[in-house]
């Protein structure tokens, strides 16, 4: 679950966003604002313009580095 919120909007494509208790499906043209405690499975081709606050960003980048690396993909 990522931990950083998120602020943005879907350029093109489709974005699925999953929360403990709902899931939120982003399209073109929706901004959008992503609380922490949540995933994403974005479609291929998909293109979004994000904003995220940056120290909570690197941490979160960190954690993501840390999971890839263990699962040999990092």
């Amino acid at each position: 679950m990522c931990q950083c919120p998120h602020w943005g909007m879907i350029l093109k494509g489709r974005k699925v966003v999953k929360y403990k208790d709902h899931t939120e499906i982003l399209t073109s043209g929706d901004a959008y604002y992503m609380e922490p405690g949540h995933t994403t499975v974005t479609d291929a081709g998909t293109e979004w313009l994000e904003f995220s606050p940056i120290e909570e960003l690197k941490k979160q980048d960190e954690v993501v580095s840390r999971n890839l690396a263990a699962m040999g993909k990092g």
